[in-house]
């Protein structure tokens, strides 16, 4: 009788934290607070890939048309990529472009780029991504070459942009 009890009180608590948890992460109609926006526009929308709108997870995204991203070998004013919207996935890891051939994040914790290479073949792709990323951020290449910026495909070691030698 007392497992019952156990297993009756377990089930209820469940059921009212996942109620509780649906009513958080469902709401629309509203835009995220401190993101311009109009209630119910599809900035706020969720992503088909199973993230979320850089707008509801980040209320103190960069709102100006440039920031500074800062690494070991100095600070680097790039567009301010936010005002896109990219997705969020788990980490706060920001999806800025996904193709069939690679994938471009940010890491916002350690302001790390990621060029994820799932194409082939790596060498024609990887000039391709790279003019994606500094398309992206509107920089140079030398400019990329100070931030934290990495290229990588699936068992391969992680190797720099093809032009910072």
């Amino acid at each position: 009788m007392k497992k019952i009890i156990i297993i009756a009180i377990a089930v209820i608590v469940l059921a009212v934290v996942g109620v509780a948890l649906f009513s958080v992460f469902s709401k629309s109609g509203s835009a995220a607070p401190g993101i311009a926006g109009s209630a119910g526009s599809s900035a706020n929308a969720p992503k088909s890939d199973g993230g979320i709108p850089a707008a509801q997870a980040f209320h103190d995204a960069p709102q100006g048309s440039t920031f500074t991203v800062q690494s070991s070998a100095g600070s680097v004013t790039v567009r301010n990529f936010y005002l896109d919207n990219p997705t969020v996935v788990e980490g706060g890891i920001l999806v800025l472009k996904k193709t069939s051939d690679y994938v471009i994040t940010y890491s916002r914790p350690d302001a790390v780029f990621d060029i994820e290479i799932i194409g082939m073949p790596f060498d024609v792709i990887r000039p391709a991504a790279e003019a994606d990323l500094l398309s992206i951020l509107n920089v140079n290449q030398t400019d990329a070459c100070r931030l934290a910026a990495d290229v990588w495909a699936p068992g391969q070691a992680t190797i720099p942009l093809s032009f910072c030698k």
